[in-house]
Parts: structure tokens; C-alpha cells; sequence
């Protein structure tokens, strides 16, 4: 089924979507800090950008919803109509 936006408008939607500060990583910051934990956003780490980081321990944390785990039988894992391929492949380097 093809996209039922165009490709302006789904631009625009996708634009909008968080990538830092969700609800589940501030429960997560939250629950830390009642811990005495202390977490923080680095750019300087190789790789992929966490979530929290523990500096203390050497601990990198990553908050991933369902989609981005691709779990088997889960409504919310399931690849998007279009461009299956692209997320297909992007889900599973994760």
C-alpha cells in the first residue's frame, strides 16, 4: 500500500518526531536519578549515540521501543508498507 501522505507532508510528520528526551527515557533519567545515578547525553562516543550514560561504571544505555527491536508476533514491530527493505535491513544492524 502506498503512502497516504505526500512526500512534503510525511516530511513534515517525521520531522517532528523526538529523538532525544521521550517519555520512557525520562522515566528511565528519573528512576536513575531517585538511584543517585547520574546520566547525560554524549556526542563524543564512537558509534551510535546513547541514550544515558553512566560514566562512573562505563555503562551506555538505549531505549528502544518495539519497532526498533523487530520482536516476533508484536503489533508495534511491524515493518512499515513502504520502503520495507530500508527498515528491514536498518532493524536488524540494531
Amino acid at each position: 500500500m502506498a503512502d497516504v501522505y505526500s512526500k512534503t507532508k510525511r516530511l513534515e510528520i517525521m520531522s517532528k518526531i523526538k529523538g532525544k528526551h521521550t517519555s520512557p527515557e525520562i522515566r528511565l533519567a528519573l528512576l536513575l536519578k531517585e538511584l543517585g545515578l547520574v546520566t547525560q547525553h554524549r556526542k563524543d562516543l564512537l558509534g551510535r549515540r546513547p541514550d544515558a550514560v553512566l560514566s562512573r561504571g562505563k555503562i551506555v544505555l538505549f531505549v528502544n521501543g518495539c519497532f526498533w527491536h523487530g520482536h516476533k508476533n508484536c503489533s508495534r514491530a511491524s515493518l512499515p508498507s513502504t520502503n520495507g527493505i530500508f527498515w528491514q535491513t536498518k532493524i536488524e544492524k540494531i
